[in-house]
């Protein structure tokens, strides 16, 4: 590290504080910058500035941005290397032993049916989660890929790289955003299928399976997801629609949802 550097943190640092380094630069509009973390002996982060290549300090407006990247980036990191490899750990086999018990019970089910949007409802569920499965695992694998290229291989956090992974970080809540919402949407109509299904008699299968789904402690986690999604100060996404203008919506809601926790949480430990 440049000496200039080193002092330019040594000026802005407690004399019982530890300094830890990024160990790659970030590039912010043609311009590389150290992130630097201070802490205390023990403790946790006390204090967070960036310095340009040459030592140059900017002030808090110009750090603000650059510092955003950097923490949103290890919040992501952090976020894909524990809540989003659980994720991938649940099963979805059942629900596509779900999807082939249903059509085996109804087979030919049309509009006039009385069930007819509750059994839709439910086999959208089950290929919603399955399928939503494969994308997840497709999207955890791009981060992998943009982190090996960032902390090993070019050792620089790129405004692509960034911006992509907050893409790929709003799409995987979004998508099991609307997986939630579906699976508390049939939770409510289980009861009258498995009513009905009980009255088949080829329907044992299907309704031992349907009654593992509505288990009350199920439905608290569910409701408990939707209710965290977004900060509730930030809005309702549980009102929002199956739909492209729901999706840019959500995005919105949590690029302001970011924005908000940096201001609270980041912005007064900044010491530029």
């Amino acid at each position: 590290m440049p000496r200039k550097v080193k002092s330019a943190y040594k000026a802005k640092k407690a004399w019982n504080e530890r300094v830890e380094v990024s160990p790659f630069l970030i590039n912010y509009q043609g311009k590389l910058y150290y992130y630097i973390m201070l802490s205390p002996i023990i403790g946790q982060l006390k204090g967070a500035m960036v310095i340009d290549k040459d030592g140059g300090v900017p002030l808090l407006e110009e750090a603000k941005p650059i510092i955003f990247r950097m923490n949103g980036y290890n919040n992501m990191i952090n976020f894909a290397n524990k809540e989003m490899k659980e994720t991938l750990k649940i099963p979805v086999g059942m629900m596509k032993r779900i999807e082939k018990q249903v059509l085996k019970v109804y087979p030919n089910i049309t509009d006039d049916h009385e069930l007819y949007h509750e059994i839709n409802l439910l086999i959208s569920m089950c290929r919603t989660i399955y399928q939503n499965h494969e994308k997840l695992v497709s999207l955890f694998k791009e981060i992998a890929a943009i982190s090996q290229r960032v902390q090993k291989r070019n050792k620089v956090l790129d405004e692509e790289s960034f911006s992509r992974l907050f893409d790929i970080f709003t799409e995987w809540h979004f998508l099991l955003f609307i997986e939630k919402r579906i699976q508390l949407d049939n939770y409510v109509q289980l009861p009258k299928i498995i009513e009905n299904v009980n009255s088949k008699s080829n329907g044992k299968n299907l309704t031992r399976l349907l009654r593992n789904l509505h288990i009350e402690k199920r439905k608290e986690v569910l409701e408990e997801y939707l209710d965290g999604v977004i900060e509730p100060s930030i809005g309702n996404a549980k009102t929002l629609p199956y739909t492209a203008e729901g999706i840019e919506k959500f995005k919105e809601m949590k690029s302001a949802e970011a924005f908000i926790m940096f201001e609270t949480n980041i912005v007064p430990k900044i010491r530029n």
